[in-house]
Parts: structure tokens; C-alpha cells; sequence
């Protein structure tokens, strides 16, 4: 694969290796295992999915790093295996996966009177009527309509035609949907997700600290934080990570003599190389 982009240097390695003659003078290698088409299937839907997914969270401008609780997925007939589906929790950065038999179950529903059709029925009540489809369960309105083609409303049977229904998505969902596929992120955060995503906002500052005090990757290292009473919960909740994370031997709270951002505040702190 290297030849044609890097012929003397891959003709080098290959007859220092191999004592042949020349990479230039083989034969293209053939394949060798087996090919498992329900793999290869799964992991086009994974890849399709998690470039939904990637969309959706930009789409929402919610960062990268933040945990989220879920994602909710319609792939068709396509059947996920655990491995699989674990991949894709780890790309999305989610808990959980929620599979959806259709888009429906990703939109919210809203039905109103159709004013031309039911003003010169109905008179006066047809405000009497958009009040009390405005109350009304819109999704179990819509599945009645889909199902028998009318619904019974303040003591009047509306048609299909006397109604509109109008799809909406939720607000706390973004939703990219191609082609039949689609991925909804369930953007609601509490204490823990929040928690967490500092947690990795944290761990990225002081990765980027080490390396603009030209510290080698191997280095080990000792922390201290100026730290408010949030932030040091947080740590103490995700201490062993995050020292795992940034090679630190210690991680303690105290003044500093540099400064990282997380979240837009500057937060002081110093790194130390230690043996």
C-alpha cells in the first residue's frame, strides 16, 4: 500500500525485511480471512449514525466532551450487536441508546382547527375548539386521525380535513434525520452529566498546560488548583480520573501561578514535574 506514494523508502523497508528483490516486483497481496457481510453491514450503520449523531450535537452547539444521557436511533431493519452499540455510545459520548420504530417517536405533535373549514360550521365555538385542542394530548390526537381519519373534541367529530397537524420537534431533542435514518440527542443535563463534563473540560486545560510548559508526555506531575467550592466537588468526584488522565501524582487545592479556562473562567493553577 506505501509503494506507489513512497517507492524508495517502501522498497527499502521491504528488502531489509524480507531479502527479496524489490517491493516493485511482487504481486499485489490477496486478501486473507474471511469476510462477515453482517459485520461489514453493522459497522456502515454504526458509521452512518455516528456521523448523525456528530451533526446533531454540532447542530446544538453542545461540546464534544459533554456526557450526554442518551441517543435516540432509527436505522431501519439494520440490528445492532452489544459491541456495536457500545462503539457508538463512546463516539456520541452518551449512557445510553434508545431505538425508534419511527420518526414519529422523535417529534412532537400539535393539532388546530381549520379555520376555513370549521368557521362557517361551527360559528363562534370554533375558539372553543382551538382551546381545547391546544389542551389536548396533540401525539394521541395524531395517532387517532392516522388510525380512523376523525376525532371527537369538545362534543364535535372533526374530520381530517376540518384539522391541521403540524410536527414539531422537542426541545430538549437535536435531531438530525437522512434519508429515513435518523439520530435524536436527549440534550437535558443534570448535576452528574454537568459533573463529568467539567470533569473532561478539566483534564484537556491541564493537558494543554503541560504542553505549553514543554513538559515530555512521559512526564509525571503535580497539580494544584485555586478551586471554588463547585469546582472541588467535582474533583474529588472524578479525582482518580483526572489524575490518571493528566499523569499527576498529586492534585491539591491552593494558589497558582498560571492560569487555564474551563467553561470562560480563568481558573489559577501550577504543574510541577516530579520523579
Amino acid at each position: 500500500m506505501l509503494a506507489p506514494f513512497c517507492p524508495f523508502l517502501s522498497d527499502e523497508i521491504y528488502t531489509t525485511l524480507t531479502g527479496g528483490q524489490s517491493v516493485h516486483l511482487t504481486d499485489w497481496p490477496a486478501a486473507s480471512g474471511r469476510h462477515e457481510p453482517l459485520l461489514a453491514e453493522q459497522m456502515d450503520a454504526a458509521r452512518r449514525l455516528v456521523s448523525l449523531g456528530r451533526s446533531a450535537r454540532t447542530d446544538a452547539k453542545m461540546k464534544v466532551r459533554q456526557p450526554l444521557a442518551r441517543a435516540l436511533l432509527l436505522h431501519g431493519g439494520t440490528n445492532l450487536s452489544p459491541e456495536i452499540e457500545a462503539e457508538i455510545k463512546v463516539e456520541l459520548n452518551v449512557k445510553t441508546l434508545e431505538r425508534l420504530d419511527s420518526l414519529s417517536g422523535l417529534m412532537g405533535w400539535s393539532v388546530i382547527p381549520n379555520f376555513r373549514l370549521l368557521g362557517p360550521r361551527l360559528g363562534q365555538r370554533v375558539n372553543e375548539i382551538k382551546a381545547a385542542l391546544a389542551d389536548a394530548d396533540g401525539s394521541a390526537l395524531h395517532a387517532q386521525l392516522a388510525e380512523q381519519g376523525w376525532i371527537e373534541i369538545a362534543g364535535e367529530r372533526l374530520s381530517s380535513e376540518e384539522v391541521e397537524v403540524r410536527a414539531e420537534k422537542h426541545a430538549d431533542l437535536a435531531l438530525v434525520e437522512d434519508d429515513g435514518w435518523a439520530v435524536a440527542l436527549d440534550l437535558e443535563l443534570d448535576d452528574e452529566l454537568r459533573a463529568e463534563g467539567t470533569s473532561r473540560e478539566l483534564v484537556r486545560s491541564l493537558n494543554d498546560a503541560r504542553k505549553t510548559a514543554g513538559l515530555e508526555i512521559a512526564d509525571r506531575i503535580a497539580v494544584t488548583i485555586d478551586a471554588d467550592d463547585g469546582l472541588r466537588a467535582v474533583i474529588e468526584t472524578h479525582r482518580e480520573t483526572i489524575m490518571a488522565e493528566v499523569l499527576a501524582r498529586s492534585l491539591e487545592f491552593g494558589e497558582g501561578d498560571r492560569a487555564i479556562e474551563i467553561d470562560g473562567t480563568s481558573i489559577p493553577i501550577s504543574i510541577i514535574r516530579v520523579d
